[in-house]
């Protein structure tokens, strides 16, 4: 991560939050919050679209229904990829992967769409996903063979790529 930081625009009386999975964490010495009133990071390893209750949890506890807020959500790797111990692989190994894609932004978009309603102030962001190697990650999690990830991880980026477009 390079050591410039990322500066939020200063907006008077506006909240702001991002909810990540655990790359989350990495932000927090990497955003600068001087020029914002008031930034949470909410990290949780393994979020997905299925933990919709997580997401729900830190709006709650960061946002008043009456607050102006800008709600970014930095998700996704952990909906392409399926964790077995301490490694991952690829969820959809499969080159017809675009109908799981679809769904998936799909149910991103209805998220997005029912945080805005029950909170009328909060503007929802979903932010890119960026390309994520399987092979590096097993390879650092101590993984005998991680080369055998090479093409799990081609694929997995070509099917982020397609996500980002959609998101």
């Amino acid at each position: 991560m390079s050591t410039d930081k990322f500066y939020l625009t200063y907006v008077p009386n506006k909240k702001a939050l991002l909810i990540a999975d655990s790359r989350g964490r990495y932000l927090v010495d990497e955003i600068s919050t001087e020029k914002f009133i008031d930034t949470k990071i909410v990290s949780e390893p393994g979020l997905s679209i299925n933990k919709t209750h997580i997401i729900w949890k830190a709006i709650k506890v960061n946002i008043e229904k009456k607050d102006r807020a800008i709600s970014f959500l930095w998700m996704a790797p952990c909906d392409l990829t399926t964790k077995e111990g301490k490694f991952i692989s690829l969820t959809y190994n499969t080159t017809k992967y675009h109908n799981k894609i679809d769904n998936l932004v799909t149910k991103l978009s209805t998220l997005n769409a029912q945080i805005e309603a029950r909170y009328k102030y909060t503007k929802v962001c979903l932010l890119e996903c960026p390309p994520y190697s399987i092979k590096l990650y097993n390879k650092h999690q101590g993984h005998e063979e991680p080369n055998k990830y090479i093409k799990q991880t081609a694929r997995l980026e070509h099917q982020i790529f397609f996500l980002n477009r959609q998101i």
